[in-house]
């Protein structure tokens, strides 16, 4: 559980102290499954906030970001929070967002599932048949063709596409945004490697 409240905004972050739980957040998030961002929704979120999310994404680990403080607020503005949140949080639609009152206790079971969701999202596996059965529905990538997609590892969940050519940044992000509208990963991070087979029998990439 990463409270950014607890943190100082990095603007005010002057003293060893401070520092030092700055340097701890980022150690805590090497050996966690599951970060939940939690922060004032009273203040909103801030780039310290984005800075930690994408921290956490960039050591793919499961995510879920919990606005706190709802007790403030009346129960039809809870929907407004969420989306909110999502506008704040610019490439982090996978990732769930539940609302909480942690003094209150309102919304912890919610979160309590939802963490234990993420776990098997991060270990869930798709074989190869199923994998195999999609292609003929994907896109194809610019100037080349893509032959197979596999999963190779899980938890993180880790897909290998072997392609003809070199491929952009942004197929890349259509594959991943397609294996979610399939098979979920809900709050966790999916890694794409690419194997480039120019001519049969010479494979090369990642």
């Amino acid at each position: 559980l990463i409270d950014t409240c607890g943190l100082r905004r990095s603007a005010r972050v002057k003293d060893s102290i401070e520092f030092y739980s700055l340097v701890r957040a980022t150690a805590i998030i090497e050996k966690i499954d599951v970060a939940v961002l939690l922060f004032d929704t009273t203040e909103g979120a801030v780039d310290q906030d984005r800075r930690i999310c994408r921290m956490v994404v960039s050591k793919a680990k499961g995510l879920i970001i919990a606005p706190n403080k709802i007790d403030l607020f009346d129960k039809e503005d809870l929907a407004r929070i969420v989306e909110s949140t999502y506008r704040s949080f610019p490439s982090m639609e996978f990732v769930p967002i539940i609302p909480i009152s942690a003094q209150k206790k309102k919304g912890t079971h919610k979160l309590l599932q939802c963490i234990a969701d993420i776990i098997r999202e991060k270990k869930k596996t798709v074989d190869k048949k199923t994998l195999q059965s999609l292609l003929p529905r994907l896109q194809q990538p610019t100037g080349g063709e893509l032959l197979h997609l596999r999963q190779i590892e899980t938890d993180p969940p880790v897909f290998r596409a072997t392609v003809t050519a070199s491929v952009k940044d942004s197929y890349i992000k259509y594959l991943r945004n397609t294996l979610r509208t399939y098979f979920g990963f809900i709050g966790v991070p999916i890694l794409i490697k690419t194997r480039v087979i120019k001519h049969r029998g010479r494979p090369s990439g990642s």
